[in-house]
């Protein structure tokens, strides 16, 4: 703030000197028309007055000299310059006092005897901050639904040899001998020998001194109990004689194993034969053709054996819990079939796993959120939504192709009956408001401000 000293001065020189020399302190003071007569109005004068002193002196005629009108001077009455002093902001936007505003102590005043009458405290010596709070709303808009993926699909992406048995250890009782397999059998006691064989295509293998046996499609039991008859003919001390016991022993084991090939018909990239390991079941046998495609189901994988279907998994049991039920072991030329997916409904907003599922006959909304690793803790009971295509056979009865349906997650969640879904559905879980009525805020001039 600056200061205008002893304005009062200028004002003065109307009473000590002639016209001429009022004219050129009021100009040295910079004061314009407007400040000046609002500084007389103050003193008591008229507009009349002021108009009537300003012609005494000739400040009016300003245009008929050539020059820009100023200022008139006003008649103030006479005070000592001592007696008033006049504070005026730094800067203004427009560098002058507008004639509306009020003085400063008259605003101060007018402020002092509210607070006495309100009986209000003054914090003196500090000044305050403004704290800006965002409002709390109490309501929230419905969101838009999220874009999820097709449950389960993506895990075929990995290396097949990630999830295959290992090749190392006992081989399997169940594994069917096959051409390419190499057979090592050993006697060891009064008679001693090794001998390594290869099941040739027609699946027989060359005993040396015993001739061909034909061994294809025999399991590793079945196996070595072929080989001890046919051997204890040429050994004989493989054998109890005389009531004593034997004196050779035989010991049948698998060297390289053949890798199969395998037929993949139905919802696949590229159907056709594919080359596996011996050891593939046909759960891991996805891997090797990156599973179904989208359309592909994955709670129906069927295997089919010489023209019959032999087995058939659920991939989600496998995914959900780990478990291989129904796993079966793959033979020679077998063939895995993939049919369409089923019933599909997707499940968004505040759910664990939210994705696009495959539903088994009979499943219900219940199952489908246990699928997905159940509801957040933080999903809103009262109401959930679903988005429904309505079936082709109702559409004509209802007057429409597509509908809302409002459901109330608590009462399902509680009753025994289950809620059906239909192919299509979309299910929003929506969350509950992000809003604590229990709370007060305080900030500010204390030891611990926060939130309690």
């Amino acid at each position: 703030m600056r200061y205008i000293l002893n304005i009062i001065l200028a004002i003065s020189f109307v009473f000590a000197q002639d016209a001429a020399e009022i004219k050129k302190k009021i100009k040295e003071s910079g004061l314009s028309e407007s400040q000046i007569r609002q500084m007389a109005k103050q003193r008591g004068m008229s507009d009349a007055e002021i108009d009537a002193k300003a012609k005494e002196l000739g400040l009016g005629d300003k245009a008929a000299e050539g020059q820009v009108s100023q200022p008139t001077i006003e008649d103030i009455p006479e005070v000592g310059a001592e007696d008033v002093s006049i504070q005026l902001p730094e800067t203004t936007e427009q560098g002058t006092i507008q004639e509306d505003e009020q003085p400063l102590e008259t605003i101060e005043s007018s402020i002092e005897d509210f607070v006495q009458q309100e009986g209000l405290d003054i914090v003196e010596g500090e000044e305050l901050d403004i704290v800006e709070d965002n409002l709390i709303l109490e309501s929230k808009g419905q969101p838009g639904r999220q874009a999820v993926n097709y449950y389960g699909y993506n895990i075929f992406q990995r290396d097949p040899a990630v999830f295959q048995s290992s090749v190392f250890g006992a081989v399997d009782p169940d594994y069917n001998i096959g051409p390419g397999d190499e057979i090592i059998f050993m006697l060891w006691g009064e008679t001693q020998f090794r001998q390594v064989l290869t099941v040739d295509r027609e699946g027989f293998i060359f005993i040396p001194e015993v001739g061909q046996v034909f061994v294809n499609g025999l399991t590793m039991d079945l196996l070595e109990s072929k080989l001890f008859k046919v051997l204890s003919q040429r050994y004989s001390s493989l054998i109890r004689s005389n009531g004593g016991s034997a004196t050779t022993f035989l010991d049948i084991s698998l060297g390289d194993m053949r890798p199969l090939r395998v037929i993949v018909l139905g919802e696949v990239a590229q159907p056709g034969a594919y080359q596996v390991s011996p050891t593939t079941t046909l759960f891991s046998a996805l891997y090797y053709f990156n599973g179904p495609t989208t359309l592909g189901s994955l709670r129906d994988i069927r295997l089919i054996r010489s023209g019959r279907q032999i087995a058939s998994i659920d991939f989600y049991d496998y995914l959900l819990s780990g478990k291989k039920i129904n796993d079966v072991r793959l033979q020679l030329d077998d063939t895995i079939f993939l049919p369409t997916r089923g019933k599909t409904v997707s499940i968004s907003g505040e759910i664990n796993r939210p994705a696009i599922y495959e539903l088994k006959k009979g499943e219900s909304l219940q199952e489908l959120m246990n699928m997905a690793g159940g509801l957040r803790v933080s999903a809103y009971l009262d109401r959930a939504q679903i988005d429904r295509i309505v079936p082709p056979e109702e559409r004509d009865a209802l007057g429409m192709d597509r509908m809302f349906i409002d459901v109330d997650l608590g009462l399902i969640m509680n009753s025994k009956d289950d809620y059906k879904l239909k192919d299509g559905d979309k299910i929003q879980i929506f969350s509950i408001l992000d809003l604590r009525q229990n709370i007060v805020v305080i900030n500010g001039a204390v030891v611990r401000p926060g939130t309690f």
